[in-house]
């Protein structure tokens, strides 16, 4: 499968996993983004679990004309995607305009990723989102998603 520019892949569909309201991150992951001189938009779940501020409309505040402004140091939710694990051993491919570029050896790796997560960043995330989650349905029913084992 030849090589894509995930980021212009991404910008072209206007980023729209970045829209889910953020992303979740290990103590490790936000240290290195902050070290990177990011500024801070997380919010403090646990001592390992930090979440993206919500903000106004739920966009990801590092997302910076539809791109990832953090991409080198993305956290391992956002290096898995289009892979997503919505709760605890449960696995989903949303088909957007970047999944047709992968090969399933990609695929694969993204779900191995989202294995090694942490359980309590699934919690942690789940948690604060709640409030979320009508309109997190709805913006993750833009692409189809696929149950995947």
């Amino acid at each position: 499968m030849e090589k894509v520019d995930s980021l212009k892949v991404c910008g072209e569909c206007g980023a729209h996993c970045c829209i889910y309201g953020g992303t979740t991150a290990t103590k490790e992951e936000f240290d290195r983004i902050i070290n990177a001189g990011h500024e801070n938009h997380f919010v403090k779940i646990s001592d390992n679990v930090f979440i993206t501020k919500w903000g106004e409309n739920g966009v990801c505040p590092y997302l910076k004309d539809k791109a990832c402004s953090i991409h080198p140091v993305r956290p391992t939710l956002c290096k898995a995607f289009p892979v997503l694990m919505l709760n605890e051993n449960d696995y989903y491919l949303q088909h957007c305009p970047l999944l047709p570029h992968l090969s399933a050896d990609e695929i694969e790796k993204g779900k191995k990723i989202l294995k090694a997560v942490p359980t309590e960043i699934i919690k942690g995330s789940s948690k604060y989102l709640k409030p979320y989650e009508k309109i997190l349905s709805e913006r993750i029913g833009k692409f189809r998603l696929e149950k995947i084992e």
